[in-house]
């Protein structure tokens, strides 16, 4: 959702959406590019599951 959106919905100016933006951006520690490299990756493979008829 763009921050033109995301103010119209909310009733609020762009700039306000921008300002709190940055600042969760700022105390996460990166930057909106960054961010965004994140959230485009595929979820890293987490551990296989056991076969049928394997017991832990």
């Amino acid at each position: 959702m763009s921050n033109p959106a995301v103010a119209g919905h909310l009733n609020i100016s762009v700039r306000t959406v921008s300002n709190h933006l940055q600042r969760v951006y700022d105390k996460l520690g990166v930057t909106r590019a960054e961010l965004g490299t994140a959230l485009a990756l595929p979820p890293a493979p987490g551990p296989a599951a056991p076969g049928p008829g394997v017991r832990e």
